[in-house]
């Protein structure tokens, strides 16, 4: 109803400060699973605005999370290729409580959407960081994730690549 178009309107006004929130981000994150189409697109550019601000944060990257889980397909490719655009940030993620779902989401998706090149760009980030992902309970989640796709993966281009 038209009530509840102009709350969410309301809360993705201030969607930056609310997505990194102690409490902010259990609305951002509901609204990403929840909330209309032409809502979670905008909370999509919002997050590909801020991907950097928002990935190193734990609250926000909860929202990542969601968003990468939820948005339509191509909004999960653009929210994917902004966090592959920033060096380290994929390895940062994936140290994180929340950010280790928003970076297995984000080699799901680079896996599945043919592009051999987001997919050894990801392998790539997580190799220059696999000191760290190993020392890491989060870090480790993802470093099994990446080894599952590899080892699915029909294109010998990237079963080349090893950890």
């Amino acid at each position: 109803d038209e009530k509840g178009r102009g709350l969410v309107d309301g809360l993705l006004s201030d969607a930056l400060r609310l997505s990194m929130h102690i409490y902010g981000n259990y609305t951002m994150r509901h609204i990403m699973e929840y909330g209309q189409a032409t809502h979670r697109h905008r909370l999509v550019l919002l997050l590909q605005e801020y991907i950097l601000e928002l990935g190193t944060d734990e609250k926000g990257g909860a929202v990542v999370a969601k968003a990468l889980l939820h948005a339509s397909p191509s909004d999960q490719c653009m929210l994917a290729s902004a966090v592959l655009a920033r060096p380290g940030l994929l390895a940062t993620m994936s140290c994180m409580r929340h950010g280790h779902f928003a970076s297995e989401a984000v080699l799901r998706i680079a896996c599945s959407t043919g592009d051999c090149g987001d997919f050894e760009q990801a392998c790539l980030q997580l190799a220059e960081g696999s000191v760290r992902l190993e020392g890491s309970r989060f870090g480790r989640s993802v470093l099994s994730v990446l080894r599952q796709l590899q080892s699915a993966s029909t294109s010998s281009a990237l079963r080349t690549f090893e950890l």
